[in-house]
């Protein structure tokens, strides 16, 4: 089962179409960055792995681009991705470890235009307080500083039909509207 960090060889197209395009092409390692998880066409998005460094990417000031060191010294090029199918008969070659696997999250969130609060990189609600009519959570991110966020119990009653014990209230914070909300509408503090 392969996931996002892994790095697999990906068809990309014939090197005749768009031949000025400076778009890679062939049978090229990519990254895997995302997944997109549907029950009839699971894809993922994966950014292209060269060899060949330009001047400011060997020095490792492309906020798009991250090296790693593959069979070659190699460059990920986040500022290219595309789409491609899950059952496209990809290889695994190489998994990021822990540190390449931060830097991909980083930049390939850059370049996609994504702020590191988001749900795939939640890690866990780490604390949760209820003190006279505030919530406040703190949750603890993969990539980035921990977060925390308030909502008002008024605004928890009408998200949530539910107890204010404070198991309920991490269990229906934790769910996926819950994190939503947090995300989309609490007040960051």
């Amino acid at each position: 089962m392969l996931k996002i960090g892994d790095v697999v060889k990906v068809w990309l197209g014939s090197p005749r179409d768009n031949s000025n395009s400076h778009v890679q092409k062939g049978v090229r390692p990519c990254v895997i960055i995302s997944n997109i998880i549907s029950e009839n066409h699971p894809l993922f998005i994966v950014s292209p792995i060269t060899t060949k460094g330009k001047r400011n990417y060997k020095r490792g000031d492309s906020p798009f681009v991250q090296k790693i060191n593959l069979k070659y010294t190699s460059y990920i090029h986040y500022e290219h991705h595309f789409t491609v199918p899950a059952d496209h008969n990809l290889k695994l070659i190489y998994s990021l470890n822990g540190r390449e696997l931060q830097e991909m999250y980083i930049k390939s969130s850059y370049c996609l235009g994504i702020s590191h609060v988001n749900l795939m990189n939640i890690k866990e609600i780490s604390s949760l307080l209820v003190q006279g009519d505030t919530i406040t959570i703190q949750i603890k991110y993969y990539v980035g500083n921990p977060g925390v966020y308030t909502i008002s119990l008024d605004e928890y009653r009408l998200l949530f039909d539910s107890e204010l014990s404070e198991h309920d209230i991490h269990e229906n914070l934790s769910s996926l509207q819950g994190l939503q909300y947090l995300l989309g509408g609490a007040t960051s503090i």
